[in-house]
């Protein structure tokens, strides 16, 4: 039992692949970090596919032990796993199927392992890119409809933003809960 650094585990999903660094950024504030024994397992070499994830081996730093509730627990060591859910997916899967590495799948279907992580990889960074650019999309409307520009596609992020933004829509609710007797700022 002295040999294990970790007897606590927790897992973070995430749904983008970018916000596993903007989760990491909070646990390096929040915990301490045992840096010899966490591993960034994310993929870094072009030429492999497949499991990707960032775990980390923390304790409560000195300024949570100080609160009563998490005293006893200043020495207990946890390990906290952070992945996007297509990262997740195809770890259950690859450990449902019982595969831990590369020489453990039969040669006959080690090109189709291969193949699926690369299309999750592909998939991770596609919703990545249309998560960008809703975001960007949204900011552009959003200034245009502000500036009353209203020359802008009909769609849920343009009709979002006219009704949060709208000078006349304002004015009919304010009318609508004067007529049935609701205090309009709420």
């Amino acid at each position: 039992m002295r040999d294990i650094t970790d007897t606590v585990g927790v897992r973070v999903i995430t749904y983008f692949n970018d916000d596993v660094d903007k989760i990491a950024k909070v646990i390096e504030r929040e915990f301490e970090v045992d840096r010899e024994n966490s591993i960034d397992k994310r993929v870094t070499d072009p030429d492999r596919f497949g499991y990707s994830s960032l775990h980390y081996v923390v304790n409560f730093n000195a300024d949570r032990v100080k609160f009563i509730e998490y005293k006893d627990f200043k020495e207990v060591k946890f390990e906290i796993q952070i992945r996007s859910i297509l990262q997740h997916a195809w770890a259950e899967i690859e450990h449902d199927l019982g595969y831990k590495s590369k020489n453990e799948v039969p040669k006959e279907i080690r090109r189709d392992f291969s193949r699926i992580a690369g299309l999750l990889e592909i998939a991770d960074n596609e919703f990545m890119r249309i998560k960008n650019f809703l975001d960007n999309y949204s900011r552009v409307m959003g200034t245009k409809i502000r500036d009353l520009d209203l020359n802008v596609p009909i769609d849920k992020v343009t009709l979002m933003e006219y009704v949060a933004t709208s000078q006349v829509v304002k004015e009919i609710l304010i009318k609508m809960c004067s007529a049935i007797g609701i205090d309009h700022s709420r």
